[in-house]
């Protein structure tokens, strides 16, 4: 079952409304137990950022983020993807499970 994050009403959720901007969505996608986010950027490249768990605590994110802007020299744009951890992907699989109960 396909995850995406929906920015307009900030939740989680398996479905995406049909005709809305590339922009409203993310993918949230399992894996192994690295953070993985790609971006679309201003140049229409895609561009990714891997940070571990330690890192994101560190509040190293954003530095990861900007080294990389600086290498490709663009802008980024809206987020494609975001892989995370799989008891991550669990704990957000069970956050729309209760969500499609309501």
């Amino acid at each position: 079952m396909p995850i995406y994050y929906d920015n307009l009403c900030r939740e989680f959720t398996d479905q995406m409304k049909i005709y809305s901007p590339p922009e409203r969505y993310y993918e949230v996608l399992c894996g192994t137990d690295i953070f993985v986010e790609t971006w679309r950027c201003t140049n229409n490249e895609e561009v990714s950022i891997t940070y571990t768990e330690e890192q994101a605590e560190a509040g190293q994110i954003d530095q990861l983020r900007l080294e990389m802007l600086e290498k490709h020299n663009t802008q980024l744009n809206y987020l494609i993807s975001h892989t995370v951890p799989a008891d991550a992907y669990a704990q957000i699989e069970e956050l729309v499970k209760r969500g499609k109960e309501k």
